[in-house]
């Protein structure tokens, strides 16, 4: 078996464990995490995300959100979809 040694720089490894501890740090203050198939209404979605449900139908509108209908009146939208907008736009909690 062939091992394989990678130098890095010493403050390039220090920026990656700090991002490692913050990234950490994030998924524990999130707790435990809805199924990813799960459905989230506007409501959950702009909790989770300490927004408005304006900004979050705002979001949806503009693209940048995906969601779809669960009737004539509201969306739904995915746990996974909102946890990829969190990390796509930066939404630290």
């Amino acid at each position: 078996m062939t091992q394989v040694a990678i130098v890095i720089p010493p403050d390039v490894w220090e920026s990656t464990l700090d991002r490692l501890k913050r990234l950490e740090e994030r998924d524990r203050e999130r707790g435990a995490e809805p199924d990813r198939d799960a459905v989230l209404t506007v409501r959950e979605v702009a909790a989770r995300l300490h927004v408005t449900e304006e900004s979050v139908r705002r979001a949806r509108r503009d693209g940048r959100l995906t969601g779809f209908k669960i009737n004539e009146k509201e969306y739904g939208f995915r746990a996974y979809e909102v946890s990829r907008y969190m990390d796509r736009y930066k939404r630290e909690l």
